[in-house]
């Protein structure tokens, strides 16, 4: 797995590549810790570049909307090939959670 972080304006987009595993969501995690511990409102998960997620890729994805929800930010998911968007919607990760076709929608979303 690989990450690129950026910022447009004031929302923090994470553009995630790879596979989702458990061992990549711990490295997913050590992405996710500072821009959380560090006041992030508006967070813009790109997942474009993903072929596959696993449970432990929801959880950790799971846990930031859940940090950022209780600090009154949000969360946003964008550009699922289509089977992450199959596992996003049998895990039902679609429904409590903004999912955009593009990173330019979810970060119009804010």
């Amino acid at each position: 797995m690989q990450t690129q972080t950026s910022k447009v304006n004031n929302i923090e987009v994470v553009a995630v590549s790879g596979r989702l595993d458990p061992a990549a969501s711990i490295e997913l995690k050590k992405v996710f810790t500072p821009l959380l511990s560090g006041g992030a409102q508006k967070l813009v998960v790109d997942l474009a570049g993903v072929e596959y997620i696993g449970s432990a890729g929801l959880r950790e994805l799971f846990f930031a909307a859940k940090t950022l929800e209780r600090a009154g930010g949000k969360l946003a998911c964008c550009s699922l090939q289509p089977e992450v968007k199959r596992i996003f919607d049998i895990a039902g990760f679609s429904i409590p959670y903004q999912v955009y076709a593009s990173r330019d929608e979810a970060v119009a979303s804010f």
